[in-house]
């Protein structure tokens, strides 16, 4: 033994592949063994349980894989949707792979899953914000006039205002495939590129769309409703017309109310002076020797 092998201990092997390992680096741990960083890449992209399998589990994935690029040979999609990752459907077999961009997408074996394995399918818009920060003479708003001070009583200084608070905001657009799989229970797909600084941007629709579009095409769940077709919007609008023909019906009936009561006055105002007229008819008479 040398003095590396004393220092470091003995070269160890894949216990996937038999290949020589380094001391110090190119070792993945397993949960009973090690394997190499080339076995590892023959792994599925999807799946993270690599320190929790074990030698025999790894060897398993690795036989479903090599059956898998076989699979892969002979895929033909019939419908392919671009995003951050390429989503190939094949509607004649019912499968679809997940890849990237290029003409060699076969040969990074791609899984090919069935669509009916797909157990739910979630578009997450997530919103941030950052704090803007002003210019130091902007930090602060215009100070709050001094109070009137008893006489002899110096005046103090009026604190300045602390400046409101501004954001700007972000919104990130991804989704989640959920499905029922040996090897993995989920893919995420980062559907925006970048952050977006609007919800209300050609830009920010153009992604919220696409991700709609990859949900409909791989389980047949339709897009949510916009617009004036919104089942909420049109609730709300019409609440807002009973809510106006409310307002319109009270203002009439108040405005029929007032003209009522000016009516009534009126003839109130007629039934007195007809009063007045007829006592004073009355009085004449009476002058006149009449009665």
């Amino acid at each position: 033994m040398g003095f590396l092998d004393n220092i470091l201990g003995e070269k160890k092997r894949c216990d996937i592949c038999n290949k020589e390992l380094g001391r110090v680096f190119g070792k993945r741990k397993l949960e009973d063994g090690i394997m190499c960083p080339d076995c590892e890449s023959k792994l599925s992209p999807f799946f993270d349980g690599r320190r929790s399998s074990t030698v025999a589990q790894i060897k398993d994935q690795l036989e479903y894989r090599a059956a898998n690029a076989r699979i892969v040979a002979n895929f033909q999609p019939t419908r392919l949707i671009e995003a951050q990752k390429r989503i190939m459907i094949d509607e004649n077999s019912g499968t679809f792979l997940i890849t990237g961009g290029g003409s060699n997408w076969r040969d990074r074996n791609p899984d090919v899953i069935y669509l009916k394995s797909i157990t739910g399918c979630k578009v997450d818009i997530k919103e941030s914000k950052t704090k803007i920060e002003p210019p130091e003479e902007d930090k602060t708003q215009a100070a709050e006039p001094a109070k009137p001070q008893p006489f002899g009583v110096r005046p103090q200084p009026p604190a300045p205002v602390p400046a409101e608070p501004q954001y700007e905001y972000h919104y990130d657009i991804d989704m989640t495939i959920f499905v029922n799989h040996p090897y993995f229970d989920e893919i995420h797909l980062d559907i925006t590129p970048h952050s977006l600084d609007s919800n209300t941007s050609a830009e920010y629709q153009k992604y919220e769309d696409l991700a709609y579009e990859i949900r409909e095409a791989l389980t047949g769940e339709k897009p949510p409703v916009r617009g004036i077709n919104n089942p909420v919007f049109q609730a709300a609008f019409n609440m807002g017309a009973q809510y106006q023909q409310a307002r319109e019906n009270a203002a009439a009936q108040a405005e029929a109310e007032a003209m009522a009561q000016a009516a009534a006055k009126a003839q109130a105002q007629a039934d007195a002076l007809a009063a007045a007229a007829a006592r004073a008819q009355q009085k004449a008479n009476k002058q006149s020797g009449l009665y």
